[in-house]
């Protein structure tokens, strides 16, 4: 198969598989949801994210320095992969105990801990699914997307068994250990045949893809703290029932990252090709890329936020319907999170680690600190408007950075364009009230779309940009 082929088919793959289990993701999420309750709810997500932080401490960006490894030494392939999993190893059960020690000096009851333990465990028996990199470095990423989207059916599989027998959240989290260890097996067992590892200990080895990983992984540790600290706190200075409302929607959030992000997956190693050679090409994708997200995201963003409390409990469930109000505010999130993450890509074609750290590292007080004081009297509310300013924080300073060293910018003449129609697009549909979510979602299109044709603020360059943008993935 020539090089042209396997990128295309691996690109699909990807976009596709990634398409396909994210669906699967939100239907089980969804069915959790309501099983559940809030309540309960609370608790599972609890300790999505408790793992989800602990697990940064495990991977400290590997995959990243694995896949860039395999490309420059494709001769050393079987002893880097070997090494490189013998290094997982050791971090993910050293990520494990000190889960375990967190727990219990945070002092969570001992159901939780159980739960959270239990989490911890799932975490660690995963760690072969690390090598998920060696199917994106040699362009197959169809294995990876097989595999994640069999284990995601499993676990829809899981959650029905769960309804029909009307079990708790200790069997969910009993059956995703069995599920992982299930997805570990496999990738071990198929990069195995694949590549043969030499599991042979090279510590110089294993020492260098520690030291390269660290930088990666403090920043990806740092970031989740600065973000998804709030639900850690909630948990401690708020009641069950807030914690679910507010977990189920910062869901949708994720859901939203998830799906945009796929759209810019191929922003790094654009720009780390051509940062010094064709700086006119970064300028380009720079500036093609805060207009797609404008087109896309913020009417999407204008009408969740006008209809947040029908979505949530169309989606999750009318128990969550109070749950709307944070989803108002957090859906903004999405927004200036992907406009941070073009500037982060850049800055990490351009090695500078550093100048990120020390941008995210104040978010993360600023978070941990305003939510302490800020959730015991407003609630959820708190979490939510905190999150929001601390996107803004953070996509403050890289902005004037950037315009600084490099003389970029956004076009805001155009993305102020972008935000006009979108709030005029909302006219119609109070004028024209409908009860029916879908109606109301068609009027705002129509009347969005109308509005941008007439203004030209939505003209055909704009779509063929977006449709450029797109055949750039593949």
């Amino acid at each position: 198969m020539n090089l042209a082929r396997s990128i295309i088919m691996n690109t699909v793959a990807q976009v596709a598989g990634q398409g396909l289990s994210y669906l699967l993701g939100a239907i089980s999420m969804m069915l959790v949801m309501r099983h559940l309750g809030p309540e309960i709810f609370g608790a599972y997500s609890l300790v999505l994210v408790y793992v989800g932080i602990i697990s940064g401490l495990a991977e400290l960006g590997g995959q990243i320095i694995l896949v860039r490894e395999l490309n420059q030494k494709p001769k050393q392939s079987s002893q880097i992969i070997g090494n490189f999993l013998l290094l997982k190893l050791a971090l993910y059960f050293a990520a494990f105990l000190i889960g375990l020690v967190l727990v219990w000096l945070l002092g969570y009851p001992e159901n939780m801990r159980i739960l959270l333990g239990l989490g911890l465990l799932t975490m660690f028996v995963s760690f072969p699914i690390s090598l998920g990199a060696v199917f994106q470095a040699r362009l197959k990423i169809w294995y990876a997307a097989a595999i994640n989207i069999a284990s995601r059916v499993l676990l829809i599989g899981l959650v029905l068994f769960m309804i029909r027998l009307q079990l708790g959240l200790k069997m969910l989290l009993l059956g995703n250990i069995a599920i992982a260890i299930a997805s570990a097996l496999v990738y071990w067992i198929v990069v195995g045949n694949q590549e043969k590892p030499d599991y042979s200990p090279d510590y110089k080895l294993i020492m260098y893809l520690f030291r390269q990983s660290l930088p990666i992984g403090l920043l990806l540790v740092v970031g989740g703290l600065a973000f998804r600290s709030d639900v850690l706190l909630l948990s401690k200075l708020s009641n069950p029932r807030s914690l679910g409302l507010y977990s189920a929607a910062t869901k949708y959030i994720e859901w939203g990252l998830l799906v945009a992000a796929g759209f810019m997956v191929s922003q790094l190693p654009v720009f780390s090709q051509y940062r010094s050679s064709e700086p006119e090409k970064v300028r380009k994708l720079f500036l093609l890329s805060f207009d797609f997200i404008g087109l896309i995201v913020i009417p999407a963003s204008v009408f969740v936020s006008l209809n947040a409390r029908s979505i949530i409990s169309l989606i999750s469930g009318p128990a969550y319907s109070d749950g709307g109000t944070a989803l108002a505010v957090l859906i903004w999130v999405v927004l200036f999170n992907l406009w941070s993450t073009i500037i982060y890509n850049l800055f990490l074609a351009d090695h500078r680690t550093k100048t990120l750290m020390a941008v995210y590292f104040p978010v993360m007080a600023f978070n941990i600190i305003f939510n302490y004081f800020g959730i015991p009297k407003y609630g959820f509310m708190a979490c939510a408007i905190i999150s929001v300013l601390s996107e803004v924080l953070a996509i403050i300073p890289l902005l004037i950075l950037l315009y600084r060293w490099d003389s970029l910018k956004p076009d805001w003449k155009r993305i102020s364009g972008f935000i006009l129609i979108s709030m005029l697009a909302l006219v119609p549909m109070s004028i024209f009230p409908r009860e029916n979510l879908f109606s109301r979602l068609g009027i705002y299109f129509a009347c969005w779309l109308l509005l941008g044709l007439t203004t030209r603020i939505i003209d055909t360059e704009t779509f063929r940009l977006v449709v450029y943008k797109i055949q750039r993935q593949t």
